[in-house]
């Protein structure tokens, strides 16, 4: 159900929030000074700054994101006046623990953003951001809640971008 030719653009979804992440980094690295001491391993202080201050991934190949897992996406296009989003979400019902096992599928339309027939590029910000708020809260999807949606490039961004300009252009190149 992929619009790729209104796709305005999309916001991933993780598995658990930045802070959460770094902690659980933080506890494997714990545990491995502890085994490498009572292996006889002795560390200098500076080393073991080191280590404190720069946690050792736990596997470098399947870290591939931000906060390690992604779990889905919301894809926001352009239909009929209109900006809507469909999320995409791994399929099952727990998340598992290595990413490789994750299939994401296409789940349903989440709902109608915005309308552009409104005049103005700061009430579809407005809206936007609201939505997004929304349903990291689980307005829209109870499920969503529990966890992460990254929006944070998105709304870095939202305030540089003509949203009205770059929806009118996607559905004119549509209809002709």
């Amino acid at each position: 159900m992929s619009r790729k030719d209104n796709l305005i653009f999309r916001v991933p979804i993780y598995r658990e929030q930045l802070e959460k992440y770094h902690e659980y980094l933080t506890k494997i690295r714990d545990r491995r000074i502890e085994q490498e001491k009572k292996n006889g391993f002795n560390y200098d202080s500076s080393y073991e700054q080191y280590l404190c201050d720069n946690p050792p991934p736990i596997n470098p190949r399947k870290i591939s994101w931000k906060y390690n897992r992604i779990i889905g996406w919301i894809e926001f296009y352009a239909e009929e006046m209109q900006i809507k989003a469909d999320l995409w979400f791994f399929r099952g019902k727990r998340v598992p623990k290595q990413f490789s096992r994750v299939i994401i599928d296409y789940r349903s339309k989440i709902g109608d953003v915005t309308g552009i027939s409104n005049p103005d590029n700061k009430v579809i910000r407005y809206k936007i951001r609201e939505f997004l708020d929304r349903l990291q809260s689980g307005l829209y999807w109870k499920k969503l809640s529990n966890y992460y949606i990254d929006s944070s490039f998105l709304l870095r961004n939202l305030d540089y971008m003509d949203v009205r300009k770059l929806l009118t252009d996607l559905l004119e190149e549509e209809n002709e």
